[in-house]
């Protein structure tokens, strides 16, 4: 669950719910309900559902939900049904649904669903029971104080990410250079595409062993299939005009080049980059005003920005703000003030 506000703001919940307890024990002498509901808990623990909650941990971060019982005597199968009231208050009128990011409805709509019979000839029907939860969460990620944290690199940077973004920045400019001005469709495109990342896909991630005993340096491909990506070889069509080949066999030289011209480069893109360790001459000092450049507006409308530290205490990022808000930039296109 993803939570709008930290686990602690909800404030303490158990004496609210403490209450429901003391309503279900009033409930004993009716029917066998306190059995069923026995049963139910019993199932929810073998199915792993839920389990006993540990304070051996002191003063760890707990919220109670509180839960009733909804009987059906007319029912063949399912005779008892428990919901779980998220929406009641605490002391402190917080529920739980008011600290929660609402998320996308998981299931489709009715019509969608029938509509979409008639996108293929042949229609499986099952009935997966408890589909949504079958899939178990590790007890490090259960707790309600641990979120989902989300890193975003500053826009316009891609080498800024790491080692996933100078690969897409390698195959973006190869497949510039070698598709050039020529027209493709869609399907041709995106064969090209697929054939590309068979060979991205391909480099290795450890170093090349000169010993032959030695096992196979270890590729993406490993980690997509279990082995090596293959192929097998194709005629050299790299020399031929253009206006001698088909279709398909332009689509095997378009291949042939950015494969040839990625091999010659690859080395390059490997080498040690000294960009943040030499001396430029220019030390933007954290916390100073500057302009973030910007191509498509005039100097005068450029927004202001301030500089922040990054891990290693070279300066990388700047801080824009504008009347619709803050956001991260990179360092490159700041224009520093001359009161700086």
């Amino acid at each position: 669950m993803s939570y709008v506000a930290a686990a602690k703001y909800m404030g303490k919940s158990k004496s609210f719910v403490a209450k429901w307890v003391q309503q279900c024990k009033k409930t004993k002498n009716v029917d066998d309900l306190p059995e069923r509901g026995s049963m139910f808990m019993k199932e929810y623990i073998e199915l792993k559902h839920m389990k006993r909650a540990d304070y051996s941990q002191g003063d760890k971060i707990r919220n109670f939900l509180p839960h009733h019982a909804v009987t059906k005597n007319d029912r063949t199968t399912t005779k008892i049904r428990v919901v779980f009231d998220a929406s009641s208050k605490n002391l402190r009128s917080i529920s739980l649904n008011d600290v929660l990011y609402k998320g996308p409805t998981l299931q489709s709509d009715l019509f969608t669903i029938v509509v979409r019979f008639r996108c293929f000839k042949y229609v499986l029907c099952a009935d997966i029971k408890m589909m949504y939860r079958q899939i178990l969460i590790h007890p490090l990620f259960v707790c309600m104080a641990t979120k989902i944290v989300w890193h975003f690199i500053p826009a316009r940077w891609p080498h800024y990410g790491g080692l996933w973004e100078a690969a897409v920045r390698s195959m973006k400019r190869h497949l510039k250079r070698t598709i050039g001005d020529t027209c493709l469709t869609v399907s041709e495109l995106t064969t090209v595409l697929t054939q590309v990342e068979v060979i991205m896909n391909s480099r290795p991630l450890t170093p090349l062993s000169e010993d032959p005993n030695d096992l196979r340096a270890i590729t993406p491909g490993h980690f997509l299939i279990g082995e090596n990506l293959q192929a097998y070889p194709e005629r050299d069509v790299r020399d031929l005009a253009v206006n001698r080949l088909s279709r398909l066999q332009h689509i095997e030289q378009i291949k042939q080049h950015f494969w040839s011209r990625w091999q010659k480069e690859y080395l390059s893109t490997c080498q040690q980059r000294n960009k943040w360790k030499a001396d430029s001459g220019i030390k933007p000092a954290v916390g100073h005003l500057v302009l973030q450049k910007d191509s498509e507006a005039l100097p005068l409308k450029w927004a202001l920005a301030r500089i922040h530290p990054g891990e290693d205490g070279v300066v990388r990022t700047v801080t824009v703000r504008t009347e619709k808000g803050t956001y991260k930039r990179a360092v490159v296109n700041i224009c520093p003030l001359l009161e700086n």
